[in-house]
């Protein structure tokens, strides 16, 4: 049911076996993941910490918890969790995981400002920055910003003239 994004049956199914089998922090990070999908953040939050009280080595409810702490607005908190990230890929999918959600529930200045962010911290890794602002033009053109998600495109290409998808989107 996640995969074809009917998110109250995953929800109602998770919880169900949630009811016979409370100690499983994967099904916790699931059942995380379909309240993120329906912008539900802070119960999310809730999932990801119970998981992670299970299993403190959980990475899925490690990204996720960091994830909902960069939606909710705690940077701090998130960054801390940032720290023990020490892969830059990683680093990237956590801002643009939480990106994703923020522009699917329409809150596109937020999913832009995280794009912004990650971008900041990327620097030193032109590919991934060009990925970032990749998907930032895809969220600044839903947001209905065609001029910018261009120039987003544009900047992706000119970081990586590999980017294919990119390049495609600029033109």
């Amino acid at each position: 049911f996640m995969k074809r994004c009917d998110f109250l049956k995953a929800r109602y199914y998770l919880e169900q076996a949630s009811l016979l089998s409370p100690f499983n922090a994967e099904r916790l990070c699931d059942l995380a993941q379909v309240f993120l999908d329906q912008y539900q953040v802070e119960l999310a939050l809730g999932s990801f910490k119970e998981a992670l009280s299970l299993d403190p080595d959980l990475q899925e409810a490690r990204v996720g918890r960091a994830q909902c702490e960069l939606l909710l607005g705690e940077a701090n908190d998130a960054l801390k969790i940032m720290r023990q990230v020490r892969d830059p890929f990683e680093f990237a999918s956590v801002f643009n995981g939480a990106a994703i959600v923020a522009i699917r529930a329409g809150h596109f200045k937020q999913g832009i400002g995280l794009y912004k962010t990650a971008v900041g911290y990327l620097v030193e890794y032109p590919p991934l920055m060009s990925r970032v602002f990749f998907n930032m033009g895809i969220g600044l053109w839903k947001w209905g910003k065609e001029s910018l998600a261009v120039a987003a495109f544009e900047k992706a290409v000119e970081l990586d003239g590999s980017n294919q998808k990119a390049k495609h989107n600029a033109d």
